[in-house]
């Protein structure tokens, strides 16, 4: 598997990159950066000042729109954390629906 459209804060990783012909993505830097944040594994990166996050207003809008077993389990499953920063609260979502389906 080919990976493409790598993604660093890095100016001389991107230059070296630009150099020899890999796929990145833009970051190209302007006076007011108003850029959303890179989305890595389904947290979002901001790599002017190297921070990753969870931002739930893309979940909170997907969940908004119907409610079913199926559904909810799919939006749990849309988070992915491999590192753990999220088990507590994807747990807690899980236990609050199994509690109003009477499990």
């Amino acid at each position: 598997m080919l990976l493409r459209k790598w993604r660093t804060n890095s100016k001389q990783l991107n230059l070296l990159w630009q150099q020899e012909g890999v796929e990145t993505e833009s970051s190209e830097t302007s006076a007011i950066d108003l850029r959303p944040p890179t989305k890595v594994l389904g947290l979002a990166w901001d790599p002017e000042k190297d921070l990753i996050y969870f931002d739930p207003k893309d979940l909170l809008k997907f969940m908004s729109r119907r409610e079913s077993k199926r559904f909810i389990l799919s939006v749990v499953g849309r988070i992915f954390d491999p590192i753990g920063f999220l088990g507590r609260f994807v747990i807690k979502l899980k236990c609050v629906y199994f509690r109003n389906l009477g499990l």
